[in-house]
């Protein structure tokens, strides 16, 4: 499976679409400074739970964020628990709150819905889970 990428100036995402260009994967996040971005929801499709999608996504977040110089506050807290047990991703973890004032929600650009409260249809939510689920990477699979 490819995972595309697309950003505009605030706001970006990684995605995984079947061959109809229906969404099955994504993570999404917010460009909040040059040099810190926030990782705000993950869900993956039913079809495709169980199949480590969710930690492929926060590795290509991880490796933009690395490319473009920024760190990352995970608002999403599947995303903060991979990032807190995979070496190499915790560096560039701001470990800090992410509080959203009530007026700076406004102040996203949102064109295309990517910042939804629920999941889409057929999709399931990633950041409910249980934190104890997420195992450590496997030597073969860890950053060098």
């Amino acid at each position: 499976m490819h995972i595309q990428h697309e950003e505009s100036d605030i706001r970006g995402r990684h995605y995984i679409n079947d061959e109809s260009g229906n969404m099955l994967a994504e993570i999404t996040y917010a460009v909040r400074h040059p040099d810190t971005m926030v990782v705000d929801h993950t869900e993956v499709s039913e079809t495709l739970k169980g199949k480590n999608i969710g930690k492929e996504l926060v590795s290509a977040v991880v490796e933009h964020a690395k490319l473009k110089g920024r760190h990352i506050i995970a608002a999403c807290p599947f995303t903060r628990a991979v990032m807190q047990k995979t070496e190499g991703y915790r560096e560039l973890l701001i470990d800090e709150p992410v509080e959203e004032k009530e007026e700076e929600k406004d102040k996203i650009y949102d064109p295309a819905g990517l910042n939804t409260s629920a999941p889409a249809p057929g999709m399931a939510a990633v950041n409910t889970f249980n934190s104890e689920e997420v195992e450590e990477p496997k030597e073969s699979n860890k950053p060098k």
